[in-house]
């Protein structure tokens, strides 16, 4: 990939997330990651909060060439930023095959980055297509939304745990860090911590028939504009999506699980197969200014 390619590629999804270019274990850039597609992405980032070389800069402006020569072609680990500006979890590996002056204020580059890795390298990340197999969405705005996620190349964090409720605390509030590092609003991110804490709640309660040794899987996919979340459990309850809008209707003053679910996100489905397994899915979308 050039990058020629690189400016002209195709179905790029906005995505404004705190960054950390990690060159090695003493060198790394804060940044921005501005957009984002199956190839590359690109990002702006700070150099000024480093000693860069006094060559790369004269009467306060950017020498370009001297920075293009240290940057461009480089690989470097890409890793998301928690609130305290701290690298966690590896994210990507990628090549800088772009490096512009930023027009960003704060930020002093602007770099088109190329993937160099796979996704099935990471620990915990998994392909889209395997944990959504088993979700099915009847309305036609909700099979939409399912495509375009797909089509955006959303980031997809898997995880398994034991059937504990002590687990509930830091599935919830990994849900509430992830949207708000994705962009959404505290609002938003706390009703999606909220929906997460009732489902998962559930699934303890009502789909771990081996207790401590049966498995819940939660699953976070998260694009530009939408936070998805899936969690399955092993119970196979014979309920439907009608029964527990029935039931939402006829006790409208219930603060029931699924009623908060149903009041907070956009969206929700459930599948259940008998006896095997219950998947209830949900999402939220980023409030369009």
């Amino acid at each position: 990939m050039t990058a020629k390619d690189f400016i002209n590629r195709e179905e790029r999804s906005k995505r404004s997330s705190p960054v950390c270019f990690v060159a090695d274990a003493n060198t790394s850039y804060n940044g921005m990651m501005w957009d984002q597609s199956a190839n590359g992405f690109s990002a702006f980032i700070k150099i000024f909060t480093h000693n860069v070389e006094k060559a790369s800069i004269f009467n306060d402006f950017l020498d370009l060439d001297a920075l293009t020569k240290k940057f461009l072609g480089k690989k470097f680990t890409i890793s998301y930023l928690d609130n305290n500006n701290q690298c966690f979890g590896k994210l990507r590996e990628c090549t800088v095959v772009r490096c512009e002056r930023s027009w960003e204020r704060d930020y002093e580059l602007f770099l088109g980055c190329k993937y160099t890795d796979s996704l099935t390298t990471s620990e915990v990340s998994t392909s889209f297509e395997k944990e959504m197999a088993d979700v099915s969405f009847d309305d036609e705005k909700d099979k939409q939304l399912l495509k375009t996620l797909q089509e955006s190349d959303p980031d997809v964090i898997a995880l398994t745990f034991p059937a504990r409720h002590f687990y509930v605390k830091y599935i919830r509030d990994m849900a509430e860090e992830l949207a708000t590092l994705a962009g959404f609003d505290s609002l938003s991110a706390f009703q999606i911590k909220l929906a997460t804490d009732e489902v998962y709640t559930n699934a303890f309660k009502h789909g771990s028939p081996r207790y401590c040794q049966s498995r819940i899987r939660v699953s976070f996919i998260v694009d530009g504009s939408t936070f998805f979340v899936r969690i399955k459990d092993e119970g196979g309850c014979n309920i439907s999506r009608k029964d527990i809008m029935r039931n939402i209707e006829k006790n409208p003053g219930q603060k029931s699980g699924m009623a908060i679910v149903d009041s907070f996100m956009d969206g929700w489905a459930i599948e259940t197969l008998k006896a095997k397994s219950t998947v209830v899915s949900f999402y939220k979308c980023k409030d369009q200014d």
